[in-house]
């Protein structure tokens, strides 16, 4: 009986790490993403005129810095 405890725990464990590993995985491919999509608003927002940007996203040119 108690190997069968044993087994099972082990057994849980692999399952457990398995999904601590892809969930690791899933938040670093997350933030690869964000890394990206923030540099493409970085060069988007670079070759813009503060008189665009104004313009395009409806904030007062006061306020582009």
């Amino acid at each position: 009986m108690e190997e069968s405890q044993d087994e099972e725990f082990f057994k849980w464990q692999d399952e457990y790490g398995e999904f601590r590993e892809n969930k690791g995985r899933e938040e670093g491919i997350e933030e690869g993403r964000e890394e990206e999509r923030n540099k493409f608003i970085g060069i988007l927002l670079d070759s813009m005129t503060p008189e665009e940007i104004s313009e395009k996203f409806s904030i007062p040119l006061k306020d582009i810095k």
